[in-house]
């Protein structure tokens, strides 16, 4: 049996074929929720970062020449903190604003204030 050695311990030491132990991964029997991230603005927006520790597919990335609105819905796993989001504001001002909810609930709302204000929103 080649990469296994016979107590059942794998050839870099981990355990997985011992009897008992089977799993079907990390989110197994963690709460499921929805979280949607949103951005909006009355101008374009020049980007926005965002970053969801226990989604499986959208953990983190960088969106970047938006238009007026930005959307993100992804599942996620476990307790509360789930996302972060971050945006600046342009030399104008125009406000942009980050909602973020969970099932469906508001979480978080905040907006950028002045030219060049910066938000980070977390729900």
């Amino acid at each position: 049996m080649e990469g296994r050695l016979s107590d059942g311990l794998d050839a870099f030491g981990g355990l997985n074929s011992l009897p008992g132990l089977e799993g079907s991964g990390g989110t197994n029997g963690l709460p499921r929720h929805r979280v949607t991230i949103t951005m909006t603005s009355s101008a374009p927006i020049g980007g926005v970062g965002y970053i969801v520790p226990t989604s499986l597919n959208d953990y983190y990335g960088i969106a970047k020449d938006v238009g007026r609105s930005w959307s993100l819905s992804t599942v996620v796993y476990g307790d509360p903190d789930y996302a972060q989001a971050f945006s600046q504001a342009s030399a104008r001002g125009n406000p942009i604003t980050c909602t973020i909810t969970v099932d469906g609930r508001v979480t978080d709302r905040r907006s950028t204030e002045g030219p060049y204000g910066q938000m980070f929103c977390q729900g």
